[in-house]
């Protein structure tokens, strides 16, 4: 039978590898955020305000790396 993968966190992993426990508070509760944004005409309207709602929710939910998202961020715009 051929091995399954998945995407966590930006790493390729094999589908029966433990990737979380019964600790994880998003596991636990469902915790997450969403932002939508608006891009047009090849930017992101508001950017820096979108950024800061998405770290402080973060920060709130006790995410981890709250500013690897900026980073990201910043990446993504050097594609385009």
């Amino acid at each position: 039978m051929p091995t399954n993968y998945i995407n966590f966190n930006g790493n390729v992993v094999p589908e029966e590898q433990e990737i979380f426990n019964v600790e994880n508070r998003g596991f636990r509760y469902g915790d997450g955020l969403f932002e939508t944004m608006l891009y047009k005409d090849g930017d992101i309207r508001f950017l820096n305000f979108h950024v800061a709602r998405l770290q402080q929710g973060m920060e709130l939910i006790h995410l981890d790396d709250a500013n690897l998202f900026d980073e990201f961020l910043s990446v993504q715009d050097r594609r385009s």
